[in-house]
């Protein structure tokens, strides 16, 4: 900051105010606001409305909701300057820490590769792959040391960082503890300073509209994205939650294909992986799913729903408006553990519920959809 040296004179003073400053007090950077009228020096996106250096993007989605298919995508059209379905990328080094999964990443990388027809003759991509997890919690130094492992081997600054998944990757901490999450996330973030920073999460418990653990990653994250897919359309959907000082674009619809990798298992079978292809249009509207629930699920929706008519006929005898009624999420599970489902598998039932589009959660409510059987 350059400021004059002590005595320290306001603007149009009338007094000269001195004030101390100690030789070993390193002061905050900052800047003047007279400067926001000079011109803006940005550093340009990696990918427009996803991915900006400096930034952290948070892409969350259940298990097998093909979010990690997404993460490879955009670490290799960052790796290789190839377009990310329609938006431009700047090309720039790439750390993907893989936390798990080894062995469907390397089918994924060379699905990618093949797909959009790179050989082993072509440039080879600016993206390297761990085959450890990182330990974001008691070992940052070790991820630090590896962004400058990748740096020298590129001769230039890793520009994204993928965490894949935050879990897999987060060490001897507890997510759900605001400290030890918010300590996760700089880590990763100072891990490679000014670039830009993806990490892969899983949704909450209960909760498919927020990603898992504390509210602490949601309020750092810069941009938000959500994938969901559905079964029924074989549409997987990317949805912004939150792009920081900016308006949420419309969702995109992908759709998932298979591609041959010239690979075969010990049976001579063609091993595949997938890939996806942006369409046209917004994705289709998801219908719930209540074919193939098992007893468990159909116990909990008969359940839910003796719960919803009870409380709408104490409402109507009280002469209030029936249509108010709702069941705590609470009420429900304890009825639900007088009925013998184990409460220790009640989060798992909830999810397997709400992926199906059969309930809707409102924050400690929880109500059947209306018009399913």
């Amino acid at each position: 900051m350059n400021a004059p040296d002590p005595p320290f004179a306001t603007p149009n003073a009338r007094t000269t105010v001195t004030v101390a400053k100690p030789s070993w007090v390193r002061p905050l950077s900052c800047f003047p606001v007279s400067e926001v009228w000079g011109e803006l020096v940005a550093s340009p996106s990696l990918v427009k409305n996803f991915l900006a250096p400096g930034q952290i993007t948070v892409l969350f989605a259940p298990s097998a909701h093909f979010k990690s298919v997404f993460a490879i995508d955009f670490a290799m059209c960052a790796g290789t300057g190839h377009p990310f379905h329609g938006f431009k990328v700047r090309r720039v080094p790439v750390l993907y820490v893989a936390g798990e999964g080894h062995a469907g990443i390397r089918k994924r990388l060379r699905a990618w590769l093949l797909d959009r027809g790179y050989t082993d003759e072509s440039e080879p991509p600016w993206v390297h792959v761990t085959t450890a997890p990182a330990d974001l919690m008691s070992k940052p130094g070790e991820l630090r040391a590896t962004v400058a492992e990748v740096e020298r081997f590129y001769g230039a600054p890793v520009g994204l960082v993928v965490i894949d998944t935050l879990a897999a990757n987060f060490g001897a901490g507890d997510e759900n503890h605001a400290t030890d999450m918010q300590v996760a996330i700089n880590n990763a973030r100072n891990a490679s300073p000014g670039a830009a920073v993806l990490l892969v999460h899983h949704v909450g418990h209960g909760q498919s509209e927020r990603e898992r653990g504390s509210y602490a990653l949601v309020g750092a994250a810069d941009i938000r994205i959500r994938a969901t897919y559905d079964d029924v359309s074989k549409v997987v959907e990317l949805e912004w939650l939150k792009l920081k000082d900016d308006e949420r674009p419309e969702p995109l619809a992908f759709a998932w294909r298979k591609v041959a990798l010239g690979w075969f298992d010990e049976e001579g079978e063609e091993l595949t992986s997938v890939v996806l292809d942006r369409l046209n249009g917004p994705a289709p509207p998801r219908t719930p799913r209540a074919v193939g629930m098992g007893k468990n699920q159909e116990t909990a929706m008969r359940a839910l729903r003796t719960l919803l008519t009870a409380a709408r006929k104490n409402l109507q005898e009280r002469g209030d408006d029936p249509t108010k009624a709702c069941i705590l999420i609470d009420g429900w599970k304890a009825d639900l553990a007088r009925r013998g489902i184990d409460r220790r598998r009640f989060h798992e039932l909830l999810n397997d519920l709400v992926e199906r589009r059969l309930i809707v959660i409102d924050r400690v409510h929880v109500a059947p959809v209306e018009g399913v059987p």
